[in-house]
């Protein structure tokens, strides 16, 4: 007989699976495995409280892995990952609320990104290299710090230190982009604030240059100053 609890109104109990999802035929190339050990509702049989999730996707033709396994832990509603760490790859973790958005679950709420360095290309060097922090909206941040902005990837301006955003809202201009305000902080010291568009001076904002005492402010459009 399973031992019951609630979690959520809901009646959970506790329990370990492992679903081999999709098609073993080489036809469909590949297919998805994952292993829970946690709560489950009971009427449904969805994930349903704490537990455990590893995921990895197979090769079917050779049968073995072709991605690292990706680790969910924390608690679960309705069968979707609420909030917990989400270990993605051997140097990136996710940690905060979580939202289903299409196949994935995305940082939603508070939360941050944590980036390590990784040299045998087997586990996770404890020391970090940078993060994103803050305030998400579907995986996207929208207020908040991200630290070694090129060092993790997040932007391809080698010139880029830290970015600061205070504040969101969506592009009129432009479907499904967004403008922030904020800081971009620039490894030689240099500092813009102002209107930025993911990281670059987009709207209107200041620019510093710490070696000349120089300064630029007024309209910027794709990091471009417009010089009127």
């Amino acid at each position: 007989m399973k031992k019951m609890k609630t979690y959520k109104s809901k009646k959970v109990y506790h329990t370990k699976f492992k679903s081999d999802e999709g098609s073993k035929s080489i036809k469909d190339k590949t297919r998805r495995v994952l292993e829970y050990e946690g709560y489950c509702e009971e009427k449904t049989g969805r994930c349903h409280g704490t537990g455990k999730m590893t995921q990895v996707v197979i090769d079917n033709k050779t049968g073995k892995n072709i991605t690292t396994p990706t680790k969910q832990e924390g608690e679960w509603i309705n069968g979707s990952f609420w909030r917990g760490m989400y270990t993605v790859s051997p140097t990136i973790k996710y940690s905060g609320n979580f939202k289903l958005c299409g196949p994935d679950e995305e940082l939603h709420g508070d939360g941050i990104e944590l980036y390590y360095k990784n040299p045998n290309k087997t586990s996770v060097n404890d020391k970090t290299i940078g993060s994103v922090s803050g305030t998400f909206k579907e995986g996207r941040l929208i207020k908040g710090e991200v630290t070694n902005a090129f060092e993790i990837k997040y932007t391809q301006n080698k010139y880029i230190k830290h970015i600061h955003y205070e504040s969101y809202k969506l592009s009129k201009k432009k479907a499904y982009e967004a403008i922030w305000k904020g800081k971009i902080f620039y490894k030689d010291g240099d500092l813009y604030e102002g209107e930025i568009s993911w990281d670059v001076p987009d709207g209107k904002g200041t620019y510093y240059t710490l070696a000349t005492g120089g300064v630029k402010s007024g309209k910027w459009i794709n990091g471009e100053y417009q010089w009127t």
